[in-house]
């Protein structure tokens, strides 16, 4: 969604509430910030969509991929993402419900009771399996099982300080207990904070991240680096964290060839500083000062090869060498289309070919005569460049072909 359309759904928004006249109040930090809650909302569902179907909660991750739609583009969510996520409910809705009827008849209660929950984690409006769950659940093994289980992760739940392990030892037993029951209270509360935690984090981590970012756009280059190693500490931002790490570094390489090709055009090393100006950019592609002084560098050789280009096609004017001159001409506007030293030359070089348009006919004819074509071809073209229309040249480049041709065929 364009920023436009984002300012149209909150105006919408606002309008609707009643609140339009306050929001037109409200200065451009408070609307920017105002527009990016609205952001941050509409991808939180499809943040939350994502989490509930890693976890196998497709009616959950479906509901909330929905309401990510309302938002349009600025979610992240597609209508045909929705759709596919449709089809994948109804295929494995199916697939689970198959083989829990069929544990059913076989008799094994909890193998039947873990099917069933896989059918109401993708469908719990599902009737007939919520019915069989419910009376799957009073079976005495599985009423015996899933406390055994409950009271294992309340277990693991109360301990005070634990270690890496046992926190990977409560994530297994939640998953395992939710797949039991995909409504146990204390498992899904588990895991819905698990989630809003990391949520939490990656938040406080993005304040880091955009507070370096903005350090490093500033060139405050100490700011940037406590920022990036701050956003590091938290594991939802930690790669990012680090990836704006190797930006500054990337940044400080910049600065210091910079500094190397500063040096080195002091000294008049052109060249040297110019290489040096090519590693810098290959640092950091976007570094400013590097690029500015790299197009100078730039800008000064071609001035001075200009020069040299003008000083030639001067002489070859004076040598009678039209075409030769008019050409460097052209060699110079390619670079600077309004150079004036080159416009003129161009512009004199034509007028000495119009001058002496009777004589370049001349001397081709004559080498036409002599089968010299490659001179002809130059004398008669040279003509055409200033006269299109010029039908003796044009008549002699057709005879010139055939001449070729029959002289071939005679010489074979």
């Amino acid at each position: 969604m364009s920023n436009k359309r984002i300012v149209f759904f909150v105006a919408l928004l606002l309008g609707l509430s009643g609140c339009a006249p306050m929001f037109d109040v409200l200065s451009p930090d408070q609307k920017r910030d105002f527009y990016e809650r609205v952001i941050e909302e509409a991808q939180s569902h499809r943040e939350r969509a994502q989490f509930f179907e890693q976890q196998g909660f497709l009616a959950k991750a479906l509901e909330e991929y929905e309401k990510g739609l309302f938002f349009g583009d600025i979610a992240g969510v597609d209508a045909m993402q929705v759709e596919q996520l449709k089809k994948r409910i109804e295929v494995e809705r199916q697939a689970a419900y198959s083989r829990a009827k069929r544990a059913l008849r076989q008799q094994k209660n909890t193998a039947a009771l873990i099917e069933f929950n896989a059918v109401l984690k993708t469908d719990p409006q599902f009737e007939d399996a919520q019915q069989q769950f419910d009376l799957l659940l009073k079976k005495p093994e599985n009423a015996a099982l899933l406390t055994e289980k409950s009271n294992q992760l309340d277990q693991l739940l109360s301990q005070k300080q634990p270690s890496n392990k046992q926190l990977n030892q409560r994530d297994q037993k939640v998953k395992e207990v939710l797949s039991y029951r995909h409504n146990h209270p204390v498992a899904l509360a588990y895991l819905v904070k698990q989630y809003e935690n990391s949520r939490q984090e990656k938040t406080a981590g993005m304040v880091y991240l955009r507070q370096a970012r903005e350090a490093l756009a500033q060139n405050d280059l100490a700011a940037a680096e406590s920022g990036f190693k701050k956003a590091q500490t938290f594991s939802a931002t930690q790669k990012e964290g680090t990836r704006g790490l190797v930006q500054l570094q990337k940044r400080k390489d910049a600065i210091y060839l910079t500094a190397l090709a500063k040096n080195a055009l002091a000294a008049d090393q052109t060249l040297k500083a110019e290489g040096y100006l090519k590693k810098a950019l290959a640092a950091e592609s976007s570094y400013q000062p590097a690029q500015v002084m790299l197009a100078d560098i730039r800008k000064q050789r071609s001035v001075a090869q200009a020069s040299v280009r003008l000083t030639t096609g001067r002489e070859l004017l004076q040598e009678g060498e039209y075409i030769k001159a008019r050409d460097e001409a052209d060699a110079i506007l390619r670079d600077d289309p309004k150079h004036p030293g080159a416009l003129s030359l161009k512009s004199d070089a034509n007028k000495a070919i119009k001058n002496n348009i009777a004589r370049l006919l001349k001397e081709g004819e004559l080498f036409f005569d002599q089968n010299r074509f490659d001179e002809a071809i130059e004398r008669f073209e040279t003509v055409l460049s200033v006269e299109a229309d010029n039908t003796v040249c044009k008549t002699y480049l057709v005879r010139i072909n055939k001449r070729r041709e029959t002289l071939e065929m005679l010489n074979r």
